[in-house]
């Protein structure tokens, strides 16, 4: 694999120069300012609670993928599952109840509903915006538990390059490329991202099983290729016209549970695992106190999953290949009208589902094939009660159609299709100095996924769709400019969820949850040091289960999240990042379990230069063994060196 490392290094070494050349005068882009296509200066109007993770919030994490940053946020957790998926959890939410969006695009493949946000890495990512709790209806249909907006660069200033490489000993490389800037009326950005690794490692205190015998974690390699291309273009007071196309391409190993392989997927890895968005924006005025927000797209899944009989990987089995369309398009029109500041959105999209099979040395036979239309109208109006109180009133209908359903087994069934109402409501104030408090009401529905539908041995094409009713109460002080603390509590009820009994029963409308919990934060800077400390209180209780469970698994009673930053001298900074996750619950078939809490720290030390910045980090200082799900540790401790070209 060594031989995968020299294109990137030798790109890197000729970027190097150009952008030492380019002095005190670059920067390509400033990703802390941008506003792109389906995120305006503001997240959008909602009754959730929203977290903005900036760039440098997200260096300062030392994450690599979305998934990595989105963990250390209190109230969302991380979990990964038999094809090595890293999902988001949000409240208690499961991750096909939170809407993923890729600078306001949805890119959940069709037939899970759900994303890996392992896959998305953070090199081209501006910002990430992460609404808790229901979201503004103009992000369209889906988001019952929360929204994930990824925010990716624009292009400004003037034109330039920049370079990115870290480095681990096991192997495992990671860099980034980026060019841009603007010229007039035109912007252009393109990044490409390149990673590689043989593996990562166990923690020392990892016990061996029959499956893992400790080291460098079986099936755990990757390669994968990244790139984002956007050009901008300004027409003056009318408006700009943006096309971005953005591509990631894998070829990754799936590392086995640790305790008991079992499934379709239990020795297997994706030899091809391949997404792509196309997309055209505009963003502009519309009379003369309105603007408009519109976007066409196409979103292309191609993932090919290779099956295996032993750990071994010498003997294929069964070679599936997922290809999935994505079509679609929204516009949101936002205008004042004294008091009022209103909003109407539209939302359409057409996903398309194929799945084909091949056992060895025979052609690919189609198993599957769904085509789903979904549409969202919605309208919210933010009416100022008074110099100190505002209160917004907001809902959307959705609307979901199954309109071809097809198996190779005849089983398929009628296609479905449901409509439903999502109101909202909330009242905010000015309760002091610095002091805002809100307090909100809302429904939110997430619409059954084809898997839900059609999956298994038995089809249930007749689901009606998960409804969340709830109720949060929140409170923010900022007692001056570098000081900020803030306290959410909410309760939830789901209904109509969706479960089944086991494998050889259908999905049903059949459980009803109950999740609470209280989140806390509290950030305070001085002229060389800053700190934060976040925490979160979850419960999420079955109140009715046909398997006779009486928690959501894996949804941990309490996470705690601390950071601290220190400058050094003239160009140094140290940081310490510590964060702990409390116990949390799965079942084995009936048998109730429980997983132990775990913490995990990172440390870090850079230096930085006018065009240059050089980092030292070690994560999992401690190397704790932590199990984020059964059968499936995490890495161990891992010293990086990380190399910045640029400004």
């Amino acid at each position: 694999m060594l031989t995968r490392h020299v294109t990137p290094l030798l790109g890197l070494a000729m970027l190097w120069t150009v952008a030492a050349s380019a002095g005190e005068d670059w920067p390509p882009y400033f990703v802390g300012e941008v506003v792109v296509v389906g995120e305006s200066d503001e997240p959008a109007a909602g009754t959730g609670t929203v977290t903005v993770l900036e760039a440098e919030d997200i260096r300062k994490l030392g994450a690599a993928t979305v998934a990595e940053a989105l963990q250390h946020l209190a109230g969302a957790s991380m979990s990964v599952g038999a094809r090595d998926e890293q999902r988001v959890w949000v409240r208690g939410y499961e991750p096909a109840d939170v809407l993923v969006l890729l600078d306001g695009i949805p890119i959940a493949d069709p037939y899970s509903g759900e994303v890996d946000l392992g896959q998305v890495p953070v090199g081209d990512v501006a910002r990430i915006v992460l609404t808790q709790g229901a979201a503004a209806p103009e992000y369209g249909p889906g988001g019952m538990g929360g929204v994930i907006n990824i925010v990716t660069v624009q292009g400004a200033g003037a034109p330039g390059v920049s370079a990115d490489l870290e480095a681990t000993g096991e192997s495992t490389l990671r860099a980034h490329a980026a060019a841009g800037g603007a010229a007039g009326a035109t912007d252009w950005y393109v990044g490409v991202g390149y990673e590689s690794s043989d593996g990562w490692p166990l923690s020392d205190d990892f016990e061996p099983t029959p499956f893992e015998d400790g080291g460098v974690r079986e099936n755990s390699d990757l390669e994968r290729w990244s790139a984002l291309v956007r050009v901008g273009r300004g027409f003056g007071d009318t408006g700009r016209l943006t096309a971005t196309l953005r591509l990631i391409d894998s070829d990754k190993g799936i590392p086995f549970s640790a305790e008991r392989p079992a499934g379709f997927v239990r020795f297997a890895r994706f030899p091809e695992w391949r997404q792509g968005t196309a997309a055209l924006g505009w963003e502009g005025g519309l009379g003369a106190s309105a603007t408009l927000r519109a976007q066409l797209y196409g979103h292309r899944f191609d993932n090919t999953l290779a099956a295996y009989t032993n750990q071994d990987l010498d003997e294929l089995s069964l070679e599936s290949t997922f290809a999935d369309d994505v079509l679609g398009g929204w516009a949101v029109v936002d205008s004042a009208r004294g008091r009022h500041a209103l909003s109407a959105s539209l939302h359409l999209r057409e996903d398309e589902h194929e799945r084909l099979e091949a056992a060895p040395g025979e052609e690919a036979e189609p198993t599957e094939r769904y085509t789903v239309r979904t549409g969202s109208l919605s309208a919210a109006d933010r009416v100022a009660l008074g110099a100190r109180t505002s209160l917004t009133l907001a809902a959307a209908v959705d609307d979901f159609a199954v309109t071809s359903a097809w198996r190779a087994d005849g089983l398929a069934g009628e296609g479905g299709s449901s409509t439903v109402l999502s109101p909202q409501a909330e009242l905010d104030a000015v309760l002091g100095h610095g002091v805002v408090g809100s307090i909100a009401l809302y429904r939110r529905t997430r619409f059954p996924t084809l898997r839900q539908l059609y999956g298994g041995d038995v089809p249930n094409p007749t689901l009606e769709p998960q409804l969340a009713t709830g109720a949060s109460a929140g409170i923010e002080w900022r007692p001056g400019d570098r000081s900020r603390l803030a306290a959410t509590l909410y309760a939830d009820r789901v209904d109509d969820l969706i479960t089944r009994r086991g494998r050889d029963f259908p999905y049903e409308n059949q459980d009803q949850a109950e999740l609470s919990g209280l989140e806390l934060s509290a950030r305070q800077s001085w002229r060389r040091v800053d700190a934060g400390l976040a925490a979160a209180v979850l419960r999420a209780e079955l109140v009715e289960s046909a398997q006779g469970l009486e928690e959501v698994p894996y949804v941990p009673e309490a996470t705690l999240e601390a950071d601290l930053g220190a400058a050094v001298g003239r160009r140094g900074e140290a940081r310490l990042h510590w964060s702990w996750v409390g116990t949390r619950v799965w079942y084995d078939g009936p048998e109730r379990r429980e997983l132990d809490p775990y913490q995990l720290l990172r440390v870090s030390f850079g230096w930085s230069w006018p065009a240059f910045a050089l980092e030292a980090s070690l994560d999992n200082a401690l190397d704790a063994d932590v199990e984020p799900e059964w059968g499936y540790p995490a890495a161990g401790r891992r010293l990086w060196i990380s190399l910045h070209v640029g400004r």
